[in-house]
């Protein structure tokens, strides 16, 4: 029996895919949804991401995805159904890509999994015995993206930031966009969120305040409101929803 990979899905909702489509993809992926949130990219453990491209509104986020993919080395699975013009910077990003309107579902998803069988490890650097190509993110970065990561319930500010990367905070602003492809702001709130989604459904019995807490926010209605804007719900709303 095939096992199912678990997939990370960016862009719009699997749920507007026609049904056919939506089966064949859910019967071979386990999809984690996070629509907006390429913060996803940055962690270690995602090697790839679906982007599904549902509107030309999407673009910009698409573009800032590859950004990141790029600078990041990871890769994305483009799923569309009209014609996309990529520059040839964005190609080295793109791992395989649907066209709804030209290709069978059902027979793209077996030549995706052939492709991830025969070559994954070596493409996607996913075989901790071969080295991986090294992302063209700068080491200062990267060594803060980690101290992030280890440290998302505590308060960082930009100046903090700043500061690990030994840069004013001016120069670290503009670094930090053109390499990462967001806001510091942005980047850090879009981490906060996508780990307080996951919280609210790991223990649905923690207070709100809590989980606000271990993401590292110390003002429970503040939180709440950046989650509804992320998210369109409260975190009460969500929990309830999923």
């Amino acid at each position: 029996m095939e096992v199912r990979r678990t997939a990370h899905w960016l862009g719009s909702s699997v749920r507007l895919l026609e049904k056919t489509e939506k089966d064949l993809i859910l019967n071979t992926f386990t999809l984690i949804e996070h629509d907006t949130d390429v913060s996803i990219l940055s962690e270690p453990s995602t090697q790839f991401a679906f982007f599904f491209i549902h509107s030309e509104e999407q673009y910009p986020l698409l573009l800032t995805a590859l950004k990141l993919s790029i600078n990041l080395n990871k890769k994305l699975i483009l799923i569309h159904s009209r014609p996309i013009e990529l520059g040839s910077y964005y190609h080295s990003a793109v791992f395989d890509h649907l066209n709804l309107s030209l290709q069978n579902t059902q027979e793209w998803l077996k030549q995706l999994i052939s492709r991830m069988n025969l070559r994954w490890y070596v493409e996607l650097g996913g075989n901790t015995s071969t080295q991986a190509a090294a992302p063209m993110i700068s080491q200062a970065l990267q060594s803060l993206l980690n101290h992030i990561d280890n440290n998302i319930s505590n308060v960082i500010r930009e100046e903090d930031a700043a500061s690990f990367c030994h840069y004013s905070v001016t120069y670290f602003s503009k670094v930090f966009h053109k390499e990462i492809g967001l806001s510091f702001r942005d980047y850090l709130s879009n981490k906060r969120i996508n780990l307080a989604k996951q919280l609210l459904l790991e223990d649905r019995h923690a207070k709100i305040a809590f989980i606000a807490y271990q993401c590292g926010y110390r003002d429970v209605s503040y939180f709440s409101r950046i989650f509804k804007k992320k998210t369109g719900v409260s975190p009460g709303k969500y929990r309830l929803s999923n």
